[in-house]
C-alpha cells in the first residue's frame, strides 16, 4: 500500500467550485516525503496558478519503490511485486475519492526512482491522469550489460524488456513530459530513451499527443556538476518541475511549447528497442540463488552459461578477501591486548551483573548499516532495559508526524524519530566514523573516560562538520527530514529562531565495562530552566547502527529536562538505572534536549558504537549567555562548515548554519586528537 504527506499548497487565485486539483509526487531514492515536501512545497504553492492538494508518496525504506532491493542496484538486481504496485493504484484512488479533490485533474510525477515508480503505476491503466512527468528517469533492469558487475547481471535485460512492455501499454494520460539529461550517469539516456520512446508510441496509438521531450545541458542543472558535487549529473529535479506552465499543463492547462532538442536526440520506438531478439523469462528470472539461477540458465538459454562461473569466482574472491580481513584485525586487537588490560585495571565503577543470554535480550541480529558485535568473551550481559521505546518513537513517514513528536520532546526531554537516515547514509557516516577511530584511538584511554570519546572534543574547531559525512548526511540529509519538527521546537516560545551549533557525537569502544553517572550537558539558572520548555541546546545523535542491548546505549531519565538537578539527585538504583535507548534500529535519530539527564553505559559488545550528533543553540539562549557573561566559550568564531559544502547545501539548511560557515577562502582542516 502506500502512504505519504499531504498539504494543501496555495495560491493568490481562489479555489475552484469543482474541487482542488491533486498531483502525487514519488520521491527519489534518497529523499524522505517529509524532507521533500518541506524543501519544495512553498516553492510549488508560488510557481500553481491556483490551489491544489500535494500527495508526497513515501517509499519503504527498504524497497525500490516496486522492487524489493533498496541496495546499490537494486532496481537492477530485485524483483518487482506487481501487488504492491496495485495496492498503492487503490491508495491513490481512495485519495481521489475525496468530495473536496476535483477527479478529472489529477497528475503523477517523480524524479528518478520516483519516476521509475510514476511508470509502472501508469502502466496499470487504472487512473487516467489530467498530466503526467517524469524527470531523470530509469527502468527495472537495463538494457546494457557492460557497466553491471557481473553479481548484478541477474537478467537485467530480461526484466528491462517486460518492464518496456509493461509500459507500452498504459492507458495515456492528457499530457505527458519527461526531463532528462544525455549526460546523466545515474539515469541513462541510452535507457531513458527507450523508456520515453515506448511511452510516446502508446501515446499516439492511443490519439493522444506524444510526450513532451525537454533535454537539460549541464549549465541548466540544479548544481553545475564538479569534482565534489554532482557528479553523476543527475541533479535536476528543480530543472524538471520548478516551472509555473508545468503545473498549468499538470492540472489540465494548456501544454508547454515544444523545447528545441538537440540534432542527435531521438526516441528509440519499441520496436527498435533491441537489436536481438530476448525472452521475456517468467519470475523465475528474478531468482537470487545460484542453484535457482543455473536452473532458469539452463532451462531458458538467455544468459551465457560462463556467467554463473564469473559470478562464482567474484564471489570467492569477496569471500577471501573478507578473510583476511578478519584475521589482520584479530592480530590487531592482539597487539593492543597489555593496552587494553592497563585500561580496564584503571576503570573506576565496573558494571556487576547477572548473566544473561543474547536470547533472554532479543538482540538484533543485524543492521541496515553493519553487523553488530555480539557478547564479547568474559563480559557480562546486562539486565534488559526498562525503557519502553515504542513510547517515545515516531515514524518521519506518518503523516503529521512532527505533531506526535514534539508532544513526546516536550513532556520527556527526548524522541526517537525513526526512518530519519537511509540506510546508504548510515553507512557512509559510519565508514567515517570509524576512519575517525582509528586516528582517534591509541590506547583506549579515552578522552570522556576510559574507551570513550567525544568526536567534538578531538577536533581544534570543537566540531567535524567539516567532514562531508556530517555535513551533507546529517546536516542537510538527517536534519533535513527533521526540519517540521526542529522548527516547532524552537517556534513553541522562540521567536528568535535558532542555529547550528556544532557537529559531534561519541563513540565506545568494545569490552568497556564502565557506567556514567547521570549528569545534564549543561546546567543553567533554575529561573531560566523552567520558563521556558524550548530547549537552550538541542542535541541529534543519529543512530548509524543498531543500539541494542549490548552495545552501550544512552541511558535517560525522561522528564528531567526543566528540573534543576544538582549532583547525583537522579535515582541510580531505581526506576531509571536500567532506562537505555534500546532497541533502535540504525537509521533513527533521538533528538534531546540536553539538559535531560542521561549518561554512558556499558558497551559488552565485540564492536565500537557510534553516535555521532548535530547541536543546535537558540538564539535567545546565545543572547541571553552574552548578557549574563555565561557559556561564552560555546560560541566560537565561524571556523567550522566550510564554504564549499555549505555551498552544496539546501537554503533551508544554509539559513541554520550562518554561524559556523567559515569565511569565503578560508581552509577548514583541523588537527584531529589521538588518545
Amino acid at each position: 500500500g502506500g502512504s505519504g504527506t499531504v498539504a494543501a499548497a496555495s495560491a493568490s487565485d481562489g479555489a475552484p467550485a469543482k474541487g482542488l486539483p491533486m498531483t502525487f509526487l514519488l520521491c527519489g531514492l534518497g529523499e524522505e516525503a517529509g524532507q521533500l515536501l518541506n524543501l519544495h512545497y512553498k516553492n510549488f504553492a508560488e510557481l500553481a496558478p491556483e490551489p491544489f492538494v500535494l500527495v508526497v508518496a513515501q517509499r519503504h525504506p527498504k524497497w525500490w519503490w516496486f522492487v524489493d532491493d533498496s541496495s546499490d542496484g537494486g532496481w537492477v538486481k530485485g524483483r518487482l511485486d506487481p501487488g504492491m504496485v496495485n495496492e498503492t493504484v487503490e491508495w491513490m484512488q481512495s485519495l481521489m475519492e475525496d468530495e473536496s479533490v476535483d477527479q478529472d485533474r489529477t497528475g503523477l510525477f517523480g524524479f528518478s526512482a520516483g519516476g521509475y515508480a510514476a511508470l509502472e503505476i501508469l502502466a496499470t491503466g487504472k487512473i487516467l491522469f489530467s498530466g503526467f512527468a517524469v524527470g531523470g528517469v530509469h527502468g527495472h533492469g537495463q538494457c546494457n550489460l557492460d557497466d553491471l558487475p557481473v553479481k548484478w547481471r541477474n537478467y537485467p535485460r530480461e526484466k528491462f524488456k517486460a518492464f518496456l512492455d509493461r509500459i507500452g501499454q498504459h492507458e495515456g494520460a492528457m499530457w505527458m513530459e519527461a526531463t532528462h539529461s544525455v549526460t546523466d550517469q545515474q539515469s541513462k539516456w541510452e535507457d531513458a530513451s527507450r523508456i520515453l520512446g515506448a511511452l510516446d508510441a502508446r501515446q499516439k496509438d492511443l490519439g493522444m499527443a506524444g510526450i513532451q521531450l525537454r533535454i537539460v545541458g549541464i549549465e541548466e542543472q540544479d548544481r553545475a556538476p564538479g569534482n565534489k558535487r554532482n557528479k553523476t549529473h543527475h541533479d535536476y529535479f528543480k530543472a524538471a518541475f520548478m516551472r509555473r506552465e508545468f503545473f498549468v499543463a499538470l492540472f489540465g492547462g494548456d501544454a508547454p511549447e515544444d523545447k528545441e532538442l538537440p540534432d542527435d536526440i531521438e526516441l528509440i520506438p519499441p520496436e527498435e528497442a533491441f537489436t536481438e531478439s530476448l525472452e521475456v523469462v517468467s519470475s523465475d528470472m528474478l531468482v537470487r540463488t545460484k542453484e535457482e539461477l543455473a536452473q532458469a540458465l539452463e532451462e531458458y538459454g538467455t544468459v551465457d552459461g560462463k556467467l554463473l562461473e564469473a559470478a562464482a569466482a567474484e564471489e570467492s574472491a569477496e569471500d577471501e578477501e573478507a578473510t583476511q580481513g578478519e584475521q589482520a584485525d584479530g592480530e590487531e586487537q592482539a597487539e593492543g591486548e597489555e593496552g587494553y588490560d592497563e585500561v580496564q585495571a584503571q576503570e573506576e565503577e565496573v558494571y556487576e551483573v547477572e548473566d544473561v543470554s543474547e536470547e533472554e535480550l532479543d538482540v538484533p541480529k543485524k543492521s541496515g548499516a553493519a553487523a553488530l558485535g555480539n557478547l564479547a568473551p568474559g563480559m557480562k550481559a546486562p539486565p534488559k532495559t526498562t525503557l519502553d521505546v515504542a513510547k517515545y518513537s515516531v515514524s518521519s513517514v506518518d503523516f503529521n508526524w512532527e505533531v506526535r513528536a514534539l508532544k513526546i520532546f516536550q513532556e520527556h526531554g527526548f524522541v526517537i524519530v525513526e526512518d530519519a537516515l537511509t540506510d546508504e547514509q548510515c553507512s557512509e557516516v559510519l565508514q567515517d566514523c570509524q576512519t575517525l577511530e582509528k586516528t582517534m584511538v591509541t590506547n583506549r584511554k579515552g578522552n570522556r573516560g576510559p574507551g570513550r570519546y567525544s568526536f567534538g572534543n578531538a577536533s581544534a574547531t570543537g566540531s567535524m562538520l567539516h567532514r562531508r559525512a556530517w555535513a551533507m548526511q546529517l546536516l542537510e540529509g538527517g536534519c533535513g527530514v527533521l526540519l517540521p519538527l526542529l522548527e516547532q521546537i524552537f517556534d513553541a516560545d522562540e521567536p528568535t529562531g535558532y542555529f547550528v551549533q556544532a557537529g559531534g557525537g561519541d563513540f565506545v569502544l568494545d569490552r568497556v565495562s564502565t557506567m556514567q553517572d547521570f549528569h545534564a550537558d549543561i546546567n543553567v539558572k533554575a529561573d531560566y530552566s523552567r520558563s521556558t520548555p524550548v530547549p537552550p541546546l538541542l542535541c541529534v545523535n543519529f543512530c548509524v547502527q543498531d543500539l541494542t542491548e549490548l552495545n552501550g546505549a544512552m541511558r535517560i531519565a525522561p522528564g528531567t529536562q526543566q528540573k534543576v538537578l544538582r549532583g547525583l539527585t537522579v535515582d541510580e538504583t531505581g526506576s531509571f538505572a536500567n532506562s537505555r535507548i534500546c532497541p533502535v534500529r540504525a537509521g533513527a535519530a533521538i533528538v534531546r534536549d540536553v539538559r535531560a539527564w542521561h549518561s554512558g553505559t556499558p558497551n559488552v559488545s565485540t564492536k565500537t558504537r557510534f553516535l555521532p550528533s548535530i547541536e543546535f543553540t537558540s538564539n535567545h539562549f546565545r543572547e541571553w549567555c552574552r548578557a549574563n557573561k555565561k557559556f561564552l566559550d560555546r560560541f566560537p568564531k565561524n571556523n567550522k562548515l566550510p564554504r564549499t559544502l555549505y555551498d552544496e547545501m539546501s537554503p533551508e539548511i544554509q539559513e541554520l548554519c550562518s554561524k559556523v560557515v567559515a569565511p569565503e577562502g578560508k581552509d577548514i582542516s583541523p588537527d584531529i586528537a589521538s588518545y
